[in-house]
């Protein structure tokens, strides 16, 4: 038997075979040949330990992954198809259909990848949901801002990592939106989608299901509006205090949602929902994958758990590095700070203090590199991952850790 690996993204960060130890069968890698570009890697370093390791030009436009997916299938015993990134799921399942594969199917993959998909079976579910509606035409949201008023934000149906959002504040900024950004005119039908704005705070409940039970789950808090990242600045995260009566309801929440959803036994997921001034919660949107942007080393400095490990052992029917999860508490707690990537020389950088605090820390650019605007919010020029006894503790030592990166990067 063999496991096919789908994998878009940063292969260091992924160690598939580490994560796979003592499986039984062989370990096949499909690997998208721009992203090994961006992160500055080669796939000789990872050749060791697996069966086939292939490298995929022009990975997420054409039809190659496909081909080249089908071909290792007649090759080898394909048993199991794995992807962990966003743009790879829906992709993944139609191999596994094809090929006749236990996993998520389509019809999940669709219901956590299109937004207005989920919020209806959320709303059916009876949870708090924002008003939302497709965007085909113009119209559309002309009609939608006039119905529900502003602010509006329109997003893709598809996304992640807050790329292509927009928040439109008032009618002169969408007369602005349509005249210069707005691409489904002359029939033309976009990924698009419009929701009503949502004030308050956004907070994220990650975790994993095995055999269709939460096996972890444990919430959290953005400090800083995610769509912020293309300023350039600071987002600092932060995980929740057990006794935090807002956790156990978003945990709550969470929990209701996955109910609601068509999902495969084994899952990582990462939600994301809103809470409203008059104490309301509702869903922003939800993904089957382990939360991006630094969210899988914060849960690990909480728990000694890699989510994505959980996730790929539990699918290959492998032993899980711990039992019991449903009374799992973190050992502490743990916050992110993401820089983000801005354009401009770098002049300077910060060094990584040496408090015992900071468990985690990376710079991505050298001083003399000119770098670029930030694509989403997971385009970092540098992180860190702090650890406390309390979410005080945690956001006492991201303030100062977000003072050291403010006043070491210099980019001119």
């Amino acid at each position: 038997m063999s496991l096919l690996i789908l994998h878009r993204g940063e292969l260091s960060t992924s160690p598939y075979l580490r994560y796979l130890d003592g499986y039984p069968g062989e370990v096949l890698l499909l690997a998208s040949a721009e992203k090994l570009r961006h992160f500055g890697e080669t796939i000789e370093a990872a050749e060791s330990g697996y069966r086939h390791i292939e490298v995929i030009e022009a990975y997420d436009v054409s039809g190659e992954l496909e081909r080249r997916a089908l071909e290792l299938a007649r090759r080898f015993p394909v048993s199991q198809v794995f992807a962990a990134n966003e743009f790879d799921l829906e992709r993944a399942a139609a191999l596994r259909e094809v090929l006749g594969l236990p996993g998520q199917t389509t019809e999940s993959a669709l219901a956590f990848r299109d937004k207005l998909v989920m919020k209806d079976l959320a709303r059916r579910a009876g949870l708090g949901v924002p008003a939302a509606a497709p965007i085909d035409v113009a119209t559309d949201l002309l009609l939608f801002a006039d119905r529900h008023g502003f602010p509006v934000m329109v997003k893709p149906r598809s996304g992640a990592g807050a790329i292509g959002t927009r928040v439109i504040t008032d009618r002169e900024d969408l007369y602005d939106y349509l005249n210069l950004e707005f691409t489904g005119a002359g029939g033309y039908h976009p990924n698009l989608m419009v929701e009503a704005f949502v004030a308050g705070t956004v907070h994220h409940v990650d975790g994993v299901v095995v055999d269709d039970q939460l096996w972890v789950a444990w919430p959290s808090r953005y400090l800083d509006a995610l769509g912020d990242f293309r300023r350039g600045d600071i987002l600092l995260d932060v995980m929740l205090d057990p006794t935090d009566e807002l956790g156990q309801r978003l945990v709550d929440f969470t929990a209701r949602l996955l109910d609601a959803m068509p999902t495969p036994p084994h899952y990582a997921f990462h939600a994301e929902i809103f809470h409203t001034p008059d104490d309301e919660l509702q869903l922003c949107e939800i993904a089957s994958r382990t939360g991006g942007a630094k969210i899988k080393e914060t849960v690990r400095a909480a728990f000694d758990i890699d989510l994505t490990e959980i996730w790929i052992r539990a699918t290959s029917g492998l032993p899980l590095p711990q039992a019991e999860a449903s009374t799992r508490r973190p050992r502490q707690l743990a916050g992110s700070l993401l820089m983000l990537s801005r354009p401009g020389v770098v002049r300077s950088l910060p060094a990584p203090p040496a408090d015992p605090w900071l468990v985690d820390f990376g710079i991505t650019a050298t001083v003399g590199d000119r770098i670029s605007p930030a694509y989403f919010c997971g385009d970092l020029l540098g992180w860190g991952v702090v650890s406390g006894e309390s979410r005080a503790a945690c956001e006492e030592r991201l303030s100062a850790l977000a003072a050291t990166f403010r006043t070491q990067t210099v980019i001119g």
